[in-house]
């Protein structure tokens, strides 16, 4: 009886550690692929080339549609719930600006005002920026 106990509950942790192992996992290939982006568009800066800058915007705004790769869990036992920080909450806010802001970089870009496209890349990464230190406490 003891054994049957003792592998289900070695089973159970196994499985709940390969599920955040999974997330984990999910996640880093989200910011991954996000850094890339970032780094296409700069490439269609340096090139002057449009087609860059879309593909760039594109591959952001598909991978910036899945939030839960964002988001971490905190913990807030103990405190106020008005004073709870909320990541989800947090993440679909940022994530809906971000957006805004890679749009942005794009129309301006076909506007032909590269300076003000330029600001815009600046904004998103500062924003990216901003999320990575309040979410992961960078």
């Amino acid at each position: 009886m003891k054994r049957v106990l003792l592998a289900l509950i070695l089973s159970s942790s196994i499985t709940f550690a390969q599920s955040d192992a999974e997330k984990q996992t999910e996640r880093v290939q989200t910011m991954q692929d996000l850094e890339s982006a970032m780094s296409f568009m700069q490439k269609g800066f340096l090139y002057n080339n449009e087609g860059m800058i879309k593909k760039g915007v594109m591959d952001f705004k598909d991978k910036l549609r899945n939030i839960d790769s964002f988001v971490i869990d905190v913990e807030n036992k103990g405190e106020d719930r008005s004073n709870r920080f909320n990541p989800r909450a947090y993440a679909s806010v940022e994530t809906k600006a971000i957006a805004k802001l890679v749009d942005g970089v794009m129309d301006n870009f076909k506007k032909g005002d590269r300076d003000e496209s330029i600001k815009y890349f600046h904004k998103t990464l500062d924003r990216c920026l901003t999320c990575h230190k309040v979410v992961r406490k960078w």
